[in-house]
């Protein structure tokens, strides 16, 4: 609620790296430890699935979320995500 997000089709994020849990809490540890390479990881998976049109506007919002890590709100918000696992 609290971090800028970008909404994708149900479909695509099914398919992604961490819908339903996917790897577990492993997965989780190494996120929080760099949400960087997390975020850049989860762009990577979607990014290919999507229309021409749907990767331009994907790609701005990339650019805005990458810019966003790693500063004090965010780490706020992770702080918070984490505490309510």
């Amino acid at each position: 609620m609290d971090a800028l997000t970008v909404a994708i089709p149900t479909g695509i994020h099914k398919k992604g790296r961490t819908y339903g849990g996917k790897g577990g809490q492993k997965r989780v540890k190494d996120d929080v430890d760099d949400l960087k390479k997390a975020a850049e990881d989860d762009f990577a998976k979607v990014e290919p699935k999507l229309s021409a049109d749907c990767q331009k506007k994907y790609q701005e919002a990339k650019e805005k979320i990458l810019a966003q890590l790693p500063d004090k709100h965010f780490q706020e918000c992770r702080d918070k995500a984490i505490a309510q696992c």
